[in-house]
């Protein structure tokens, strides 16, 4: 059996990670600061927040710009490659919001992790 995790794997894991879509959603709107980030998807921690963001930078699917002075302040920002999933997390999104237009969305336990 194959272990090495596909691309397909590892981009669908990247993006479930839990706040993913949120960021990803966020960034889909234009660049943001970090502290727009952290206004725009209430709950997520700044420890949580840095960490999902180094790793979307690793991944290619962000990159931090510097703004030229006098602002000196960086901007997080969609790459080509990050910018390619406005599809899919359009689609989530649409699918969210039919869910909350129905009204009772069913709270059970989470379906099993995927081997």
């Amino acid at each position: 059996m194959n272990m090495v995790p596909s691309a397909r794997s590892s981009i669908e894991e990247l993006v479930t990670a839990k706040w993913g879509i949120a960021i990803l959603r966020t960034l889909l709107a234009g660049p943001a600061r970090f502290s727009g980030l952290r206004e725009a998807i209430p709950g997520v921690s700044a420890n949580i927040l840095a960490a999902r963001l180094r790793l979307y930078e690793q991944a290619g699917l962000v990159e931090r710009v510097r703004l030229p002075e006098p602002a000196d302040r960086q901007v997080y920002r969609l790459t080509p490659r990050g910018a390619g999933s406005r599809g899919v997390i359009d689609a989530i999104s649409d699918w969210s919001a039919e869910w909350d237009r129905c009204g009772d969305v069913p709270v059970g336990p989470r379906p099993p992790a995927r081997p």
